[in-house]
């Protein structure tokens, strides 16, 4: 992958692509005054984006994010009632743009991202991934053939990605040199805090998991589980839209179809287990963090993922 520079003119457009209502980030710029301003502020952003580009480098300011708790229903004193909206600043979604842009590029000329997936791709939809599921079942179910659907959710999926197997799968995926150095410190070393009603925690950093609210995370997400939208299973069709997978798995008797779920489920178990990090017991330190990652890519090996 080839990460080329940016114009005067791209960062003019993606500026005027910025939604105007959005939420601040720490830096208290709105996108407002990005946009009242971009005659002054283009040259030197262009600028600042060509050298991140050049030295594969993302800014440390623009790591940080502002969690915003949003009560969805229940009682206010449980936390589990909350949801954790994660707010950057515009600025970094400028460079972030530009990144994606690039990246989609790639991904797409080069067909790299399964076609089971359906999530977060320009051309398709959950109306389109509906409908060739329902043909699909329609199809076996005309041939006589007993259908059985798996459906799956990945819990708190983008926040239990494994950077360290990520940037592996980057890399794998032909992102090398500068452009892989940029994505590995676009990742690293990254904070969040979290405000109400006015008031903030301290920062903590962030050592799991693409970041939300990004412009980058949800394709860098489609990467990640882009080899379990590829898995191999006997009499079977997987789609996917992000982390949302089902599985229709097919046969002439129900035993016959029960047997290759169950066969296809064994497969697909051990896909959690060598590529998340579970939020719940955080790596601690940098030792076990390679010592983690050493076994989950032994395990992978085995297992033929």
């Amino acid at each position: 992958m080839v990460m080329l520079g940016t114009s005067e003119q791209e960062i003019d457009s993606i500026i005027n692509s910025l939604k105007s209502d959005s939420t601040v980030g720490w830096d208290s710029i709105p996108t407002k005054v990005l946009k009242m301003a971009k005659n002054i502020l283009t040259v030197p952003l262009t600028h600042i984006v060509n050298l991140c580009i050049e030295k594969g480098v993302f800014p440390k300011v623009f790591k940080k994010s502002i969690i915003h708790p949003i009560f969805k229903a229940g009682d206010r004193n449980c936390v589990g009632n909350y949801r954790p909206i994660s707010v950057l600043t515009s600025l970094s979604k400028v460079l972030e743009k530009i990144v994606n842009k690039r990246l989609v590029t790639y991904l797409e000329d080069k067909h790299i991202l399964s076609n089971n997936q359906f999530g977060f791709r320009q051309g398709k939809s959950t109306e389109q991934a509906v409908s060739e599921l329902v043909n699909f079942v329609a199809k076996h179910v005309d041939n006589k053939d007993k259908c059985l659907g798996v459906f799956l959710d990945l819990a708190k999926a983008f926040d239990t990605v494994s950077v360290p197997i990520l940037v592996n799968k980057l890399e794998a995926i032909g992102i090398r040199g500068i452009a892989l150095k940029l994505f590995k410190d676009y990742l690293s070393d990254r904070t969040q805090k979290v405000t109400i009603g006015g008031y903030f925690s301290k920062e903590i950093p962030i050592t799991y998991g693409v970041p939300q609210g990004s412009v980058l995370g949800p394709k860098l997400f489609l990467v990640y589980i882009n080899n379990l939208c590829n898995l191999e299973l006997d009499k079977s069709k997987i789609f996917s839209y992000a982390d949302d997978t089902a599985i229709i798995f097919y046969a002439k008797t129900w035993e016959e179809t029960k047997s290759t779920a169950e066969l296809g489920l064994h497969k697909i178990s051990n896909w959690p287990i060598v590529n998340l990090t579970c939020p719940r017991y955080p790596l601690r330190s940098a030792n076990e963090a390679l010592a983690t990652d050493r076994w989950r890519y032994n395990h992978r090996k085995k297992a033929g993922l």
